[in-house]
């Protein structure tokens, strides 16, 4: 046995277990270097290797989040980066005018990704995801055909019924708030967040409206939206994910009932909810069922995003008075008032971008604080993007890979926004001066995404929120809300807006009528 000094210490080794010792350093130091280089073409983004091989960015994601992506901006100081992960390779860009690049090239999808969080989040079969697919590719796929049918199905006559149909559920629940019984809220996220869920879907189901008969799917709704990030492992999710799957099947059940009936043919049903249904069904999708379970995701992505957005410019409006006071002598232009005995107050909604600068503005600062979504898109085919703004300098993005970016980072950088750009700034968004540059603002602002991917829902969300806090403003009061209730949090994986922590939700508050305002009867026009 030959003995081995180490400094002050020493061992006894014998040479087959050194000869070992130093064979397992080699072949890692070789697969190190092999897997972390990952045989790249010269024009493809220089890699940043992770401090542990194999899984060293993969645990910075899963420790740090979103602000992970940042960590390697700072590390890397590069405007687009490799990242070699397991046995693969992600693209990573900091740079506002690459993003910006990424976002218009028609060979970057955000459709791949679509499909692959339907099955393994909402359980679909493989039959079901070929349908999806299609027999083409990705861009001839049924996918983007719905995908297609759905921006016009958000624009003109259909979006101003979705909007009539929100805003007046929304009317009948504050219209039962009386002077002499003002409503105690116990939790402000909640009441927003079951208030305003339950308005989208009168707007996406019309009269049958599943929740209309059992209220508590609510709840299922959000209680698998809050536990459904084990089920992008994409195995074993009744073990992994049995929360998320208990509250996922409860709602599915509910929508099952709806698309066996065909209630999605109904003249009261918002025009996003039929096509979508009718291109799935052209396409071979005949199993209501599974047509049903896909469908969740209408629901899904209408509530998740929109609604802890509401919650973060509710409570940015309400803690600031003087705020208050502002914006309720702008949006008492919109409202007309007619009536003796009952009188009634109907806010006209599309006059808001043009004559509410300032809660227009307000509503784009929260979502520039509450938005921390991970941007992403996979390579179609090989192509190139330039950073036209920077050096100049192409990229070459190679085929099957993914390409992601931190809307967080862009939202916060000092450099556009200003020191106190992790602050709510009311004023932020307001109309620039005649000769001001607003083109660095602009480029760092993507919580709605871009290119053919522009989120088409949009829209519906900016008059959901923003005719909702008109009728708040002018016609109730809120007490109450304290700062100490409010804190931002962290957005999980697959959410793109962050929700406030348990404890911070606002806390309990009082919401009674305004004086003046106490007998109206509140509605809403587009």
């Amino acid at each position: 046995m030959d003995k081995i000094e180490v400094g002050n210490f020493a061992t006894t080794m014998s040479p087959l277990a050194i000869g070992a010792a130093l064979g397992v350093v080699v072949m890692s130091y070789i697969i190190w270097q092999y897997f972390s280089t990952l045989q790249l073409d010269p024009r493809e983004p220089p890699v940043l290797k992770p401090s542990v091989p194999f899984i060293g960015h993969i645990v910075g994601l899963l420790r740090h989040r979103i602000d992970y992506l940042e960590i390697v901006r700072q590390k890397s100081n590069r405007p687009i980066t490799t990242l070699p992960m397991l046995t693969g390779k992600v693209y990573m860009i900091s740079s506002p005018s690459l993003i910006q690049a990424a976002l218009r090239n028609r060979n970057l999808t955000f459709d791949v990704f679509g499909i692959e969080f339907a099955q393994r989040v909402f359980g679909l079969k493989d039959s079901t995801i070929d349908v999806f697919r299609g027999d083409s590719d990705i861009e001839h796929s049924p996918t983007h055909e719905v995908m297609s049918v759905i921006k016009t199905a958000m624009t003109g006559q259909p979006l101003y019924r979705m909007n009539v149909a929100a805003l007046a559920y929304v009317g009948s629940i504050v219209n039962e708030i009386k002077e002499d019984k003002p409503l105690a809220v116990e939790n402000v996220y909640l009441w927003l967040r079951d208030l305003m869920t339950m308005a989208t879907a009168e707007a996406i189901y019309g009269h049958h409206n599943p929740l209309r008969e059992d209220l508590t799917l609510i709840d299922a709704l959000w209680g698998f939206e809050g536990n459904m990030q084990p089920l992008f492992l994409g195995f074993l999710p009744s073990v992994i994910a049995r929360p998320a799957v208990a509250n996922r099947n409860r709602f599915q059940d509910a929508l099952i009932k709806y698309y066996r009936n065909r209630y999605e043919d109904g003249e009261d049903v918002a025009e996003v909810t039929r096509v979508r249904s009718h291109v799935l069904r052209k396409h071979g999708l005949n199993d209501a069922d599974e047509l049903a379970r896909g469908e969740m995701g209408l629901i899904f992505v209408a509530t998740t995003n929109t609604i802890p957005t509401l919650y973060w410019f509710f409570v940015n409006i309400w803690l600031r008075p003087e705020l208050v006071e502002a914006l309720r002598e702008e949006t008492s232009l919109l409202v007309r008032r007619k009536g003796d005995n009952v009188k009634e107050a109907t806010v006209d909604i599309s006059q808001l971008e043009e004559n509410c600068p300032l809660l227009v503005s307000c509503y784009r600062e929260a979502i520039r604080l509450g938005n921390q979504v991970m941007g992403n898109r996979r390579v179609l085919r090989d192509t190139v993007i330039t950073d036209h703004e920077n050096d100049g300098r192409s990229y070459l993005l190679k085929e099957g890979t993914d390409v992601i970016w931190s809307a967080k980072a862009l939202h916060r950088a000092q450099g556009t926004w200003g020191e106190d750009a992790s602050e709510f700034k009311p004023d932020r968004f307001l109309p620039k001066k005649e000769g001001e540059d607003d083109k660095k603002m602009k480029q760092h602002y993507i919580p709605f995404g871009g290119g053919k991917h522009l989120c088409p829902g949009r829209n519906f969300a900016f008059a959901e929120n923003l005719g909702f806090m008109c009728a708040m403003l002018l016609g109730f009061e809120v007490e109450g809300l304290k700062q100490e209730n409010v804190r931002v949090g962290w957005a999980r994986f697959g959410e793109g807006v962050a929700k406030p922590p348990e404890g911070f939700q606002g806390g309990s508050i009082t919401i009674r009528r305004r004086e003046g305002w106490e007998d109206v009867k509140w509605g809403f026009v587009c």
